[in-house]
């Protein structure tokens, strides 16, 4: 399984992708690759969402992403910033959509909670538990990427804890017929 994450931005919008075989852990996960899709600020919005298309269109193919998951905008003061955001998500909603991938979101605790225990854990112990799981070396220094590739382990987590609820139901439901 290939997981493809996004922590959506509109001049910077930072990804990571790993890999887990079937039936194994987050244990077994590897690093594909992470980093960041950036749009030159004097481009028009159009042109700037088409880039963020493209590029994420084109990382999904390269990445042979059979999920993608993002981070949700939890609330922002700045609406101009706000509106870049959600539009960017609407371009990675759609760039998933065009190429068929499983797609889910979700909120900035979810990751949190999902790679360190706690919601309110800060950047650091973020990063330091995605270096512990897929044994890196040293943090990702740029923000973005390190929020994408958190977003990806986060989502790894998640669609495994959802296949092992499916397969919990299967099997019950087997029983019961």
């Amino acid at each position: 399984m290939r997981i493809l994450g996004f922590d959506p931005g509109y001049a910077r919008m930072g990804w990571g992708a790993v890999s887990s075989l079937e039936g194994f852990g987050i244990e077994k996960a590897k690093t594909i690759g992470y980093g960041t899709i950036e749009t030159p600020p004097l481009q028009s919005p159009s042109q700037r969402m088409s880039t963020l298309y493209k590029e994420s269109s084109l990382l999904m193919e390269n990445v042979q992403a059979d999920v993608v998951v993002m981070e949700r905008l939890y609330f922002s003061k700045n609406q101009r910033t706000a509106a870049g955001v959600f539009q960017a998500q609407g371009v990675i909603l759609a760039a998933a959509g065009q190429r068929n991938c499983f797609f889910t979101e979700l909120s900035p605790t979810t990751v949190k909670l999902s790679l360190t225990g706690s919601g309110h854990a800060d950047k650091e112990q973020v990063m330091t538990m995605v270096c512990r799981l897929l044994n890196l070396a040293s943090p990702i220094q740029a923000d973005d990427a390190s929020d994408g590739l958190a977003t990806a382990v986060a989502g790894l987590i998640h669609v495994k804890s959802l296949t092992r609820l499916q397969n919990i139901s299967s099997a019950t439901q087997s029983k019961k017929g």
